[in-house]
């Protein structure tokens, strides 16, 4: 019983708690697109060296959600200059 308890709990319920931290995880998603696609318009705007090292500050590995934003460069033609940072 406590087994079934158990397993109840952490994998087939949606508790209160994975509910607060999946909402928090994408607002925190959302935030670091929002943040990554100002740099990518101020790229466009102005494609200087330093505009160009922001976004690639964005695409680094040990950047919040680098994947989903390398996957993103990767998947558009117009961001070719930027390919070389999105490579896995």
């Amino acid at each position: 019983m406590t087994a079934e308890l158990v397993d109840e709990v952490f994998n087939l319920k949606n508790t209160g708690m994975r509910v607060v931290k999946a909402d928090y995880q994408m607002k925190a998603l959302q935030k670091e697109m929002n943040i990554f696609f100002n740099e990518l318009a101020r790229y466009e705007q102005h494609k200087s060296s330093m505009n160009k090292r922001r976004v690639a500050v964005r695409l680094s590995r040990s950047s919040a959600f680098a994947a989903f934003k390398r996957s993103y460069i990767r998947d558009r033609v117009e961001y070719e200059e930027l390919q070389e940072y999105a490579r896995e």
